[in-house]
């Protein structure tokens, strides 16, 4: 089963290999949560802020940032006051860049959108910022999480979605891509008491270089046509079968420390007032901006 006018991106894919019955949920009945994650919408805000950032500065960041985001109650950490935080730190930190954001079409290369062909498909991805690093063109990938330790950046490689940035970056530029920078920035919570320990302020925020040689980007694309290969297969066997035809996979019921939102429907079955009271019938359409993390 293949269409060609079919747009696929990172998170289409990784939802089908996280888990079957979850890509059922999300993507062939079209259910989201009505609950979005407040790890989601910090990240999701905190983007729109770093982009505005690099466009206006950090005046415009920091009022983009307050007009946007809500505190959700309970919450102590994912803050409106630790969101700006973090941004007047991170101005601190970096106030003297080691890039220029690279214009394109006369634009600053910020929160571009690309659908790229690989093979008879279409790919499509929301790329932060492209920049010139040393010369080089290199994809600038902004992350935000409650911990950066020594093993942290151990995630992105071997990472389909990073693999997708530097090869969509390269297609969408026409220009070889260096790589990418994961542009790591923790969330914090001032401390009662400073004690040797206590992080400093640089300690917040970290970035490494992912690279990719032409190998690894071209078993990225074949990887891609697979994968849609068993996506097409599986949706096919679905028109009979249903949710059947989309095996559950156990181990991602819970992760980091979180229930899957869709936990409750493949353990209570398909409620109609349980689709009606917790999800919004909403298509997933990745080439719309916010299509990506």
């Amino acid at each position: 089963m293949e269409n060609k006018e079919r747009i696929y991106d990172y998170t289409t894919l990784d939802t089908f290999l996280q888990c079957r019955r979850k890509y059922y949920w999300m993507m062939v009945r079209h259910l989201r949560p009505k609950v979005t994650s407040i790890y989601l919408i910090f990240g999701q805000h905190m983007h729109s802020a770093l982009a505005e950032y690099y466009r206006s500065g950090l005046d415009a960041a920091i009022t983009i940032w307050r007009e946007t985001f809500k505190d959700r109650e309970g919450e102590e950490l994912r803050t409106s006051a630790n969101g700006e935080k973090l941004l007047r730190g991170y101005a601190e930190v970096y106030r003297n860049e080691p890039f220029k954001i690279v214009e394109i079409g006369g634009k600053p290369a910020i929160e571009i959108g690309f659908v790229i062909p690989i093979g008879n498909i279409l790919y499509a991805g929301r790329i932060d910022a492209l920049v010139q690093w040393g010369g080089d063109l290199v994809v600038l990938e902004h992350k935000t999480t409650s911990r950066i330790d020594s093993g942290y950046f151990k995630q992105f490689n071997p990472d389909m979605q990073i693999d997708g940035y530097i090869y969509g970056a390269e297609n969408y530029s026409g220009k070889k891509c260096f790589g990418a920078v994961v542009n790591a920035l923790e969330v914090w919570k001032d401390v009662k008491r400073v004690s040797d320990k206590t992080k400093r302020l640089e300690d917040h925020y970290a970035r490494n270089p992912e690279n990719r040689n032409p190998t690894q980007l071209s078993d990225f694309a074949s990887q891609v046509q697979r994968i849609i290969i068993d996506v097409g297969n599986c949706e096919q066997a679905g028109t009979s079968l249903g949710k059947d035809a989309f095996y559950q996979n156990k181990h991602q019921c819970r992760s980091y420390n979180s229930d899957c939102p869709y936990k409750d429907l493949c353990m209570y079955g398909e409620s109609e007032r349980l689709i009606e009271s917790s999800y919004v019938v909403e298509k997933w359409e990745p080439y719309k901006e916010g299509g990506e993390e």
